[in-house]
């Protein structure tokens, strides 16, 4: 939304801009409607997940329901990781020669 012709938007609480822009200028009177605007990208966060669901079945090219992931669905992906990460210094260590000593400075 905007106050004005000229004004900047406002977005509301939850509202990011991912990709494009909005229109600069509309015509009087049209200063808080958009229309389709197929090059913009927002993220809305905290919408109640029925009301999603009517919006993107309504019109599903226009709309994405990403689903927050569980906390333990987030830790497990990061054991992964560093499980990951670990095989592969344990790869790189394997091929070294053992060390003879400290290190040069």
């Amino acid at each position: 939304m905007r106050g004005g012709r000229y004004e900047e938007y406002r977005l509301g609480p939850g509202v990011t801009v991912i990709a494009g822009s909005f229109p600069e200028g509309l015509p009087r009177g049209a200063a808080n409607a958009l229309g389709n605007k197929e090059d913009v990208t927002l993220e809305v966060r905290d919408v109640p997940l029925a009301l999603a669901e009517r919006m993107a079945q309504a019109l599903p090219s226009a709309y994405e329901i990403i689903r927050k992931p569980s906390w333990r669905h987030a830790l497990e992906a990061e054991r992964k990781g560093l499980q990951s990460r670990l095989a592969d210094i344990e790869a790189a260590l394997s091929g070294l020669p053992p060390d003879e000593g400290e290190a040069p400075r």
